[in-house]
């Protein structure tokens, strides 16, 4: 059985990779944080993820602040709300 206890759950780990794989991956991230079924508890987590990697993508100039804000724009306008919220 894997181990999931907290302390292990929170070790921190390095993956090094491209930034057409990172763009690739924010991307598909932010697509899945669109369906209406995705709104369990680790969508916070999620959410969090999607942010920080868009702003190392702006660092590095993959993509500007302008382009994330406006895909930011979009993504609430096309993400339906969670009922009773």
């Amino acid at each position: 059985m894997p181990d999931l206890s907290p302390d292990k759950l929170l070790e921190l780990v390095l993956v090094e990779e491209s930034l057409f794989v990172w763009m690739a991956i924010h991307g598909n991230l932010c697509l899945a944080l669109r369906h209406p079924a995705n709104r369990g508890a680790s969508r916070h987590y999620i959410e969090s993820f999607v942010h920080k990697l868009g702003q190392l993508l702006i660092e590095k100039g993959v993509f500007t602040a302008e382009e994330i804000a406006t895909a930011q724009v979009l993504e609430q306008e096309e993400t339906p709300t969670r009922q009773g919220h």
